[in-house]
């Protein structure tokens, strides 16, 4: 089953890190495209840890999907997703009226109008990392998938609860033909562990469990939902390894 793994889910090479790249492949979906997994951190607005990001991660991951792109042919799709400390509130991370007039002949041949697809929010704060998260999407492709797929559909439910209120900044972006691919997706309630809340999304496949499977052809897998059950008898070994250096 490890070696099955290795074969799905490839770790790229990356040269930051705040930015970590996955290959899922093809024969996961049944696709003709790999799907490209970005998973980043983005630093809050105001961090003295700004400074020492010349280039923003959004630039960054831009130029990596050009270069995905262009090793592939355009036969690849992406998800984004991270705490990217980004309130876009209830900006729409599409064109807007993206209707070009037939007869002025401006824009390539293959271009393609952005669909207008509703999106909901509990969060209507905006923040300019919020900005430059739309300006982002519109210039990628790429669409916010919460408050729009499973059960976070029309809620947009918040992910951050702090001494300050509550915020939507963490996020789940994908290409647009994969928003129809998640089977579920929803945010779990506050916790004692963290501030953030856990976001879940699965993804529909055609991989066939067992270890006789034949990769790529069969019915998607039932879905299976991990939690973190607390041991009482485990609360002193927890107290201890938190004065540690290391785990």
């Amino acid at each position: 089953m490890n070696i099955l793994i290795m074969y799905i889910v490839h770790l790229l090479k990356t040269d930051s890190d705040d930015i970590i790249w996955l290959r899922l492949s093809k024969v996961l979906f049944d696709s003709e495209e790999d799907i490209y997994v970005c998973l980043s951190y983005i630093v809050p607005e105001g961090s003295s840890r700004e400074h020492l990001t010349e280039n923003s991660v959004y630039n960054r991951v831009l130029a990596d999907m050009a270069k995905i792109s262009s090793d592939t042919d355009g036969l690849c799709s992406f998800i984004f997703l991270g705490d990217m400390n980004s309130r876009v509130g209830h900006l729409s991370d599409y064109i807007e009226n993206d209707d070009p007039d037939p007869s002025v002949h401006v824009l390539p041949d293959d271009y393609v109008s952005d669909t207008p697809l509703p999106r909901a929010s509990q969060d209507y704060i905006v923040n300019q990392n919020g900005r430059s998260l739309i300006e982002f999407c519109k210039e990628s492709g790429l669409r916010i998938a919460n408050g729009r797929v499973g059960g976070d559909a029309v809620i947009g439910k918040y992910t951050f609860t702090g001494t300050q209120g509550k915020s939507l900044i963490d996020y789940v972006i994908s290409s647009q033909c994969l928003l129809n691919r998640f089977s579920s997706f929803y945010i779990d309630d506050p916790n004692i562990l963290s501030d953030h809340c856990a976001v879940n999304f699965s993804l529909k496949t055609q991989l066939v469990r067992g270890e006789n499977a034949n990769i790529g052809h069969g019915t998607a897998p039932n879905n299976i939902h991990f939690i973190y059950k607390w041991d009482n008898a485990k609360t002193q070994l927890y107290q201890s390894k938190l004065n540690e250096d290391s785990f």
